[in-house]
Formats: C-alpha cells, structure tokens, sequence
C-alpha cells in the first residue's frame, strides 16, 4: 500500500478539506484513497493511503502518478491562495521592517494587486497564473516521486526558490509603488491647501477640452477667461518650462473657483490629470455628461 504524509505549521485542517475533494475525484479514476490524520511530534499530518484494489493492481504506476498529480494540485492551490499572501508578508516584515504596521498593510496589498494585476494582463485565459500554477505542480510530483512526505513550509523554502524570488520581485514593486503614491498624495494634500486659502476669483468656471486633449477656461458666461498670471503661465508653457497638465492645474489653483464643470468635446481628457482636479477641488468638480456646450463647439465667446 503506497502512503503519502503531508505536513504543514499552520493547522492541516485548511487543507485537508480540498485534499478530500481530490480524492471524490480520483474516485472517478477508481481509484480509492484512505484519508487520515496523524499525529508526528508537534505536528500534525495528513496521511493518504491508496487501496490495492483492482484498477490500481491492473497498473500501479499509472495510478501512482494519477494520484501525485491530484494532490499536487491541491498543495500548489494551497500554496498559491493561502500560503502567498503570508510569504508577502514576511518579506515585507524582513526587508523593510521600517515601514509602520499600516504602511506594511498597504505594501501587501499592493503586491498582492501587482500579482493580480500580471496574472490578469492575458485576459480572461490568466496565462501567467496558470502557468506558475503548472511549474509549481511539476516541482511537487518531482519531489513526490522521491519522497513519501512534504512538508510544504519546507518545500516552499527549499524547492520553490523561484517563486520566492518573484514574490520578492513583487514586493520591491509594491513599495515603490507605495512610495510614489504617498508622495502622490503628499502632493494632492499640497495643492489642497493652496486651494483652501485662496480667494476664489471667479465662482463658475468652464474646462472645455477639445479632441486635441487642449483646454480652454471660460467664466459663467462662456467666455475666455483672462488674467495676468494665467498669460505668465501660458507664456512659460510655450519657453517648454511647464507641462500642459502642470498649466491647466496650476490655472484652476490662481482661479480657485468655487464651481468647476468639465466638458469633453472629443475623447475622455487624460485620467490621471482628472483624477488630481477632482482629488484637489473635491466636490467642486462636476463632470459634464453631455450639454449643449459639449454638443456645439462654437458656442465660446471670445473677447
């Protein structure tokens, strides 16, 4: 009778359940396994005995490798959705334990959304995940074929150093990505001050944005506004010391209107620089979803 412990630190309970699901399964193969619990030292073990019943006599091997592939898959799914999340974890405690205990949480999840985000870049197939999926089943059944018990704490540290070195990779991607959007927010908290302590100049104030992405200010009136820091800038973004985006922000930061309405008159405008105008000016802005200035491009009066 071929036997098969697997052993975990963490409570076994967590995955015995799937184990037992895969074996429903293999049941369908007529192939019959004994599940049980054991107890070694301080730790507990699943053990799983395969019966020598007739389909198994009629070609031992065969059965043998049906049998590590299905919980092959069981310990990598295991792995993959349970184990993951904590391995980031602890990388994160080790490598950069000078973060505070919520800088830490949002690192994680960052990384956790980085990985998300990599398996998901295939679309609906998730190519990249069922890929690392496969690679880690073919390094279980290895290990199957030479041993009759893992323990996956183990396993993970002496056999998937691969994959360890891509959650790493995952983590040293979440943190600049924390760094950038903290900075990123530091920013926005910045410009929100600015906005708060100036007078608003005008009260209304239109952002007409053509299909060329170029903006144009107008009052409530509908007409070009006009101010002297506002040539200044336009004067510097023409020299190419200002970005186009860095002008429309810092024109709406000297107005301060107390009323924004953003009109599109061809594509969505970039969806960061609007993300920021809605993050500074909060419930001053509105989004236009389509009026009769959206509609008639020549309704802007011009001095």
């Amino acid at each position: 009778m071929h036997k098969l412990s697997i052993g975990d630190l963490e409570d076994v309970n967590k995955i015995y359940d799937h184990i037992e699901e895969e074996v429903d399964l293999l049941g369908r193969e007529c192939i019959e396994v004994d599940v049980d619990i054991d107890q070694k030292g301080n730790m507990e073990l699943i053990t799983c005995k395969i019966r020598e019943n007739a389909e198994y006599r009629k070609n031992p091997l065969e059965a043998l490798n049906i049998f590590r592939h299905y919980i092959a898959n069981v310990i990598a799914d295991y792995i993959i959705n349970i184990k993951e999340p904590k391995i980031l974890g602890k990388i994160i405690g080790q490598q950069y334990n000078y973060f505070n205990m919520e800088e830490k949480k949002n690192i994680l999840n960052l990384a956790i959304k980085s990985l998300n985000e990599k398996e998901g870049f295939y679309f609906s197939t998730s190519i990249y995940k069922i890929g690392k999926k496969v690679k880690m089943i073919e390094e279980i059944v290895d290990y199957l074929e030479n041993y009759n018990e893992i323990i996956i704490d183990g396993f993970i540290r002496f056999r998937l150093k691969n994959y360890i070195e891509d959650l790493k990779d995952a983590v040293d991607v979440a943190v600049e990505d924390y760094l950038m959007e903290r900075e990123y927010n530091e920013f926005i908290r910045l410009l929100q001050y600015f906005v708060d302590i100036q007078e608003p100049k005008i009260h209304t104030l239109h952002i007409l944005i053509d299909e060329s992405h170029k903006f144009s200010l107008l009052d409530a009136n509908y007409q070009t506004i006009k101010n002297e820091y506002l040539e200044e800038l336009a004067t510097e973004f023409l020299d190419g010391e200002i970005k186009y985006e860095d002008l429309l922000i810092s024109s709406l930061i000297t107005i301060a209107p107390t009323r924004i309405f953003i009109h599109h008159l061809g594509e969505p405008y970039n969806k960061e620089i609007m993300e920021t105008i809605q993050k500074v000016f909060d419930q001053r802005v509105i989004i236009c979803s389509g009026c009769d200035m959206c509609m008639n491009k020549n309704i802007v009066k011009k001095d």
